[in-house]
């Protein structure tokens, strides 16, 4: 039988865990912020070059017609820009799959808890801190993990949008027509890639599958029940 020891040990325990897991989940977070931040950052300039590149085919040059090689020059350059732009935004990726497994680490700390608890049940229903008991504390920040995880499988598909993209940009070393069929074509382009590329840079801030407000509350519940503790 439980001694009132074992009950204290069993608690302070989970007390100890749970300030552990949160402290891990709010680095997590912030990570994470830093990390679309910086990935915003990475695919507007990705966006901007590989739309520079697309309209340089038709672009007049004027009295710089007769550079050599200042076409092709341009166009390289570009690439290379759209290069280093989607390197910086697959490394954003990286640092949210740290984030995601740093998330699954914490709730997968006070899930084993919790199981070890179900099976030699002292806590019970009985509050770690103030009110609310293991189980739930380690399903709110489950909550959280989940929801990044899937918002995870979103940032994948931006930057596999965006390679797919710049792959359909045209090579950009000969010169279109500012009025021509070869303009109107590359003015047909630029509009259906600009509207992809849009359509990532949107899909990689929202953040869709996180409901930020929930995650909030949860974390901002389990920091209410360990004030005074």
């Amino acid at each position: 039988m439980a001694t009132p020891l074992d009950l204290r040990n069993r608690r302070r325990e989970a007390q100890r865990a749970v300030r552990l897991a949160l402290n891990a989940v709010h680095a997590a977070l912030d990570d994470w912020k830093a990390a679309v931040a910086d990935g915003k950052h990475a695919a507007t300039a990705l966006t901007n070059a590989a739309l520079t590149q697309l309209h340089l085919p038709a672009l007049p040059l004027g009295a710089l017609a007769d550079v050599p090689g200042l076409r092709p020059a341009a166009a390289a350059k570009l690439a290379a820009q759209q290069a280093a732009a989607l390197a910086d935004l697959s490394g954003c990726l990286e640092r949210l799959t740290a984030v995601v497994a740093a998330l699954e680490a914490a709730a997968a700390g006070l899930q084993e808890l919790a199981q070890r608890e179900a099976e030699a049940p002292l806590l019970g229903e009985g509050a770690v801190f103030a009110a609310l008991p293991l189980h739930l504390l380690g399903r709110m920040l489950c909550e959280v993990a989940v929801q990044h995880r899937a918002e995870l499988a979103v940032k994948e598909g931006v930057v596999g949008g965006f390679t797919l993209v710049l792959g359909e940009l045209p090579v950009a070393d000969q010169p279109g027509g500012s009025d021509g069929g070869t303009g109107r074509a590359a003015a047909a382009r630029e509009e259906r890639l600009r509207r992809s590329m849009q359509v990532h840079v949107a899909a990689w801030m929202l953040s869709a599958e996180v409901d930020d407000p929930r995650v909030d509350g949860h974390l901002a519940a389990v920091a209410a029940e360990m004030k005074g503790f």
